[in-house]
Order: structure tokens, then C-alpha cells, then sequence
């Protein structure tokens, strides 16, 4: 089952990545930036892996601008601005998007409002048209309004009948009670249904503009003319005021605990701590930190491995102003719950004791260089880890975290953990299993996006820049593979790129576990 939170690191599940390079990649002439007279901050990476781009627009807005009473008011508007603008209907966007071929999507987080497209290379064009006249405004009318509710309350009702969902809730309300943060972007029935389009239409009008927002785009373009085009389509949408953000100030942390009942088939304990946000200096040594104790030579992974409990882990959701760590393991019903928070807890609390062993800190950080090496071979993680490095780390690259990840001395990851594993200052939380006959949900604290990319659209008629719209270029691909057979019949492929620096392994077994799986084996 698993057991991971958002976490906001360069992270890719590989079998085996191996970096041969060991410094950091430099920016060089693959990597556009500019900024708008408008205010709009742009970055553009070629990058040829596919005959594709990825498009981000980040709005600086979040769940924590949203108006007194109203939490969910952030996520409301993420979903409007799929409900149609002027001159692009709610119909035509959604027809324009499965024309394209791409995937569209977005989230809303504390400090963010993301929007991501995926698209073939030759419609870059109208992914960022559409962009452009979302920006320019939002059809927020009543009935448009009226007609998303009932999405959003589904989304509420689905999210408020999981256990796990609630857990974090409760959690979330004691770490940061009085700040914007004890809330999450969800929202609720209530405040959405107090929730007028007139409201919607100003939050646009006060966040959604371009002085508020970074556009990040990663794929096969060429950088010139990919830089003419924005500034022709983005320029003319004005600056407006921004209002200031709320201050965070979260007082100090009062030991906690929190018990309840779960229809899982195992049961869960955590020990929740504050860690500096991405704005803190002490940030890269909380990621360095993190990856230790997630690690599989950790104490925590030595719970799982020595048959304590199931499983374990320890993950970090990251904002800029603080952070939350989370240590989590699973364990089998019947267990003594309490004394397994314990010995989480000491677990923990040992390397405050004792200190991080050298080897794990030298170890984390390769880890991190290695992934953030290796997801460039992905056109989406790329465009998203320069959105995170730019909005959410607040640095000018990815490479400056990594350069401040290098720098991480053990002595910092000991002063870190001294400072933020205490014990005495924590959150603790069990979700015991209880039967109750209800289906179970296989990814307990994995927090699932909404997703806007059209399964079924009526024809439309579309706006003239949209009539012809490339179809994806199949045999555009730069994937040159060779493939050969070893005499002992293994099949090898390898695929050179030219993104990153490292190599990625990976292996499969031609088998079928369920059925040929010996009884009593499974």
C-alpha cells in the first residue's frame, strides 16, 4: 500500500540511475529567460527528447489567498478557468484540447495555481493561445458557476470519506492553527456553496494577472522564434495590482496526538514535525535530511526490514514559508499501536542523539543530484522542476538548489535535525483497521489531481487560429534505439539522449506472477 505524501524533490522511480557526470549541469544555450514589459516571467528549455513541449503557467495564488471563510476559493477558480473566456467556450477548449492530442491538467497548492498542457510540438501555438485569453479573463457566470459546484462538491465528498484524507486534515489544523495553512486548497460544501461568480471574477482580476505569474516551456522548439511568439501573444495583456499575500506566523507547536478508526486493511502511524519552508537557508539541509531518513539505510527502513512493521517511510510536504515531515509506518491489525508510534518515534529521535551518519548525508545527496539529472529525460518533469525551482524554492534554477544541496555539510543536516525532530514539539497519529465492509483504497495518502484532459467531446465549430491544428507527428521521433539479442538470449536495448547525464537502467521479467505463482506462495 502505499505510503507517500506530496513531496516537492528531484525524484524518479527508477530501478538503477547512475550519474556520470558529478557536478551539476550548467545553464547554457539550451535555456531562454526573459521578462515581460507586462511582468510575465518566461523560461523556455529546448529540449528534443520527443517531438513535443510541455507548458506551465504558474499563478502566484494559492490556497492562502483565498478570502476569509472561503478556503476553497483558490480551487474554485482553477476550475473555472476551464469553463470558458472570452473568445474560447468551455465546448471549444475542450474540443481544442482532444484535437491536439495532449494531456491538460492543473492543481492548486498553498502558494500555486499550476496549469500544464502537453502537446505536440507543431500546436504549441495554440496551447499557449489558450493561455494567453485565459489570462485575459474568466467566464465566471452563474450558470457556468452553478454547473462546476457540483463537480467540486463531488470532489469534497470523495476526498471527506477517506480516512486518511481526514487524518491529514486534522493534522494540518494543529500544525499551522491560525494561518492560512491549518487549511488545505480541497475547499468545502459550505464555503463553495456561499460562493458567488461575482467573487470569482474578482479573485481573476487580482491574482491571474501576468506581473502574478511564470510560464515555463520545455520541449523540441526552437528558442528564438518560441520567445517571439509569447511576446506577441502575452504582451498584450496589461499588469494589474497584486494584492499583498497573507503573513505567515504559525505560533509555536504544541504536542499532539490523534487517534481513529480506518476501513484499510492495515493500520497507520505518524509523527508529523515542522521543517523549514524553501525559503529558509536551512532548506537544502531539510531535503538532504529527508532523503536519510527515507532512505533504505535508515533507521525507519530498518523497522520494515527487521519485520517491525510492514512498512515505513518518512516524506516532506514542502512550502515556502514552512514545511511538514511526516514519518509513517504501516503495520498489521493486532498490533500494539501505541508502542510502534514509540519506537517510530525514537527511531527518529536517534539521529538527534546520536548524529547522520556521514555516508547516508554523501549518499542523499547524490541521490537528489542523480534525479534531477535523470528527470530531464522527461519533457513534463523538466517544465515542473522549473516551475518548483522559480516559484516554489524561490531560486533562479534547478541548479541552484542543487548547487545548495552540494554545499550541505553534515554538520548542517545534524544542526537541522536538532532543531526540528523534537520529539516534545510533534504531531503523533494512528489510523487503526477496523472492519466496516467498505471498499478500500489502495493509495492511502496519495492525494489524486484533478484532471481536465477531455475523454468524449461534441463537434465544435473552433475559433479560426485552432481549424488546423497539426496532427501528432509519429514519425517525428528522435528515438533511434539499438536493439540486440546476447547469445544467452537476454534482449538488450539502449536509447541514447542528449537531456541528462546519467544512465537509466531498467530490467523486466517476461512472467505472469499471478498465475504462475505456486499456491501458499504468494
Amino acid at each position: 500500500m502505499e505510503l507517500s505524501f506530496r513531496r516537492y524533490t528531484f525524484y524518479l522511480p527508477l530501478i538503477i540511475v547512475v550519474l556520470l557526470f558529478p557536478g551539476c549541469a550548467k545553464e547554457n544555450n539550451a535555456v531562454t529567460r526573459m521578462t515581460l514589459d507586462n511582468g510575465l516571467r518566461v523560461v523556455i528549455v529546448k529540449n528534443d527528447l520527443a517531438p513535443a513541449v510541455s507548458i506551465q503557467m504558474n499563478y502566484l495564488a494559492g490556497s492562502n489567498d483565498s478570502p476569509a471563510g472561503f478556503p476553497g476559493m483558490a480551487h474554485a477558480e482553477e476550475h473555472m478557468m476551464f469553463r470558458g473566456s472570452q473568445g474560447l467556450s468551455a465546448a471549444q477548449l475542450s474540443a481544442i484540447n482532444a484535437a491536439m492530442g495532449g494531456s491538460s491538467n492543473a492543481e492548486t497548492e498553498e502558494t500555486i495555481t499550476r496549469f500544464h498542457n502537453t502537446v505536440p510540438a507543431k500546436n504549441m501555438e495554440a496551447a499557449l493561445r489558450i493561455e494567453a485569453i485565459r489570462m485575459a479573463g474568466v467566464l465566471a457566470s452563474d450558470a457556468a458557476w452553478n454547473a462546476e459546484r457540483g463537480a467540486l462538491e463531488q470532489e469534497v465528498q470523495q476526498d471527506v470519506s477517506e480516512p486518511a484524507y481526514l487524518l491529514l486534515t486534522r493534522i494540518k489544523a494543529l500544525m499551522f492553527a491560525g494561518t492560512p495553512y491549518e487549511h488545505d486548497a480541497l475547499g468545502s460544501i459550505p464555503s463553495f456553496r456561499k460562493t458567488t461568480a461575482a467573487m470569482l471574477q474578482k479573485f481573476h482580476r487580482d491574482w491571474y494577472a501576468p506581473n502574478n505569474a511564470v510560464l515555463v516551456i520545455a520541449g523540441d522548439v526552437d528558442l528564438k522564434p518560441a520567445a517571439e511568439l509569447v511576446r506577441k501573444l502575452f504582451s498584450p495583456i496589461p499588469s494589474r495590482p497584486v494584492p499583498n499575500h497573507p503573513d505567515i506566523d504559525p505560533q509555536p507547536l504544541e504536542s499532539s496526538h490523534i487517534e481513529s478508526n480506518s476501513n484499510y486493511a492495515t493500520g497507520y502511524a505518524l509523527v508529523a514535525f515542522r521543517l523549514p519552508g524553501s525559503d529558509s537557508p536551512d532548506y537544502a539541509a531539510a531535503l538532504v535530511l529527508t532523503d536519510v531518513l527515507a532512505g533504505p539505510r535508515g533507521t525507519l527502513s530498518a523497522l520494515a526490514q527487521n519485520g517491525t512493521v510492514l512498512g515505513a517511510t518518512f516524506d516532506l510536504d514542502a512550502a515556502p514559508h514552512v514545511s511538514t515531515g511526516y514519518a509513517t509506518v504501516a503495520f498489521a491489525p493486532g498490533d500494539n499501536s501505541r508502542q510502534l508510534l514509540n519506537t517510530l518515534k525514537n527511531s527518529i529521535i536517534g539521529y538527534v542523539k546520536s548524529g547522520v551518519p556521514a555516508d547516508l548525508v554523501l549518499t542523499a545527496q547524490r541521490s537528489e543530484i542523480t534525479g534531477a539529472q535523470a528527470i530531464r529525460n522527461s519533457l513534463e518533469d523538466q517544465a515542473r522542476i522549473w516551475s518548483d525551482a522559480l516559484v516554489l524554492h524561490r531560486v533562479s534554477s534547478p541548479d541552484d538548489l542543487l548547487t545548495a544541496i552540494k554545499r550541505v555539510t553534515v554538520e548542517d543536516v545534524n544542526r537541522v535535525a536538532r532543531l526540528y525532530l523534537d520529539g516534545e514539539h510533534a504531531i503523533t497519529a494512528v489510523l487503526t483497521p477496523k472492519q466496516s465492509g467498505r471498499a478500500i483504497k489502495l493509495d492511502v495518502f496519495q492525494h489524486v489531481h484533478d484532471t481536465f484532459t477531455p475523454e468524449k467531446v461534441r463537434q465544435e465549430e473552433l475559433p479560426p487560429w485552432a481549424q488546423n491544428l497539426a496532427k501528432p507527428d509519429q514519425n517525428g521521433w528522435n528515438l533511434k534505439p539499438t536493439d540486440l539479442k546476447m547469445k544467452n538470449g537476454l534482449r538488450l536495448i539502449v536509447q541514447p539522449t542528449l537531456s541528462g547525464k546519467s544512465i537509466a537502467v531498467y530490467g523486466h521479467v517476461k512472467n505472469n506472477p499471478d498465475l504462475e505463482t505456486p499456491d501458499g506462495k504468494e
